[in-house]
């Protein structure tokens, strides 16, 4: 990130985010807020590799485009094959910078669909579900970084495992999923039931204690025993 402060100049900074090849790319924000309407207190520019204009402007105007970002595709990622990459600038015009947000992004896989069983190679449409692992990511993949959690939807989306349950939506516009189990952040799938932790400090000195007081107990039953004995001879 670069950023330029100045008294009297727009305060500028400028991301640049490196996308693996072959992923489509979902940009959002986690909290985005302006002043105002006005684009005034500051603009986000978001733009595409080789395209001098930008792909998206967002300020207080049309700061609700926000919610609902389209993924974009490795093919709009880059054009050329060339090592796909996203910049994302923010000018603020006021001083100070009335403005804040968090952003947030994620690189997805898409799931081939079956081919007709009639032959052709026509997709019939259904999602090859089968290329999801069963507890493990896929052998042509590095450990943590394959198509493990299909998300909610019918556009074959899914992401690696380590993005499940990590305090982040990753699962592109899941809005009318958030009730769902199937959605990478809904409680059901999340939240777990808290497990009571054993003190095993506290085990060890009651065990502790139990057996002094047991040997306490053998060694008065002994002394008793002693003592009669020693009356009846």
């Amino acid at each position: 990130m670069q950023c330029r402060r100045s008294t009297t100049l727009p305060v500028v900074c400028i991301w640049e985010i490196k996308v693996n090849r072959d992923r489509d790319f979902w940009l959002h924000f986690d909290r985005i807020k302006f002043a105002s309407k006005s684009c005034d207190d500051g603009v986000i520019d978001i733009f595409l590799k080789g395209r001098p204009d930008p792909y998206l402007s967002l300020c207080g105007e049309n700061v609700t485009l926000a919610k609902e970002l389209p993924i974009l595709s490795s093919a709009e990622l880059s054009p050329d094959s060339s090592d796909p990459s996203i910049t994302i600038q923010f000018i603020g015009r006021t001083s100070p910078t009335r403005a804040a947000f968090k952003i947030a992004w994620t690189e997805m896989f898409h799931l081939p669909r079956n081919v007709d069983a009639g032959g052709g190679g026509v997709s019939s449409g259904q999602l090859t579900s089968s290329r999801l692992t069963e507890g493990g990511p896929q052998e042509d993949q590095p450990s943590g970084d394959g198509c493990e959690f299909a998300c909610p939807g019918d556009r074959g989306l899914c992401i690696p495992a380590r993005l499940v349950c990590n305090g982040v939506v990753n699962c592109p516009n899941v809005s009318h999923y958030r009730g769902s189990a199937f959605s990478d952040e809904s409680p059901e799938l999340c939240v777990k039931e808290a497990v009571p932790e054993v003190n095993w400090m506290y085990v060890g000195a009651a065990a502790v204690s139990l057996l002094v007081l047991f040997c306490c107990c053998c060694v008065c039953a002994c002394k008793r025993c002693c003592k009669y004995c020693f009356r009846d001879d």
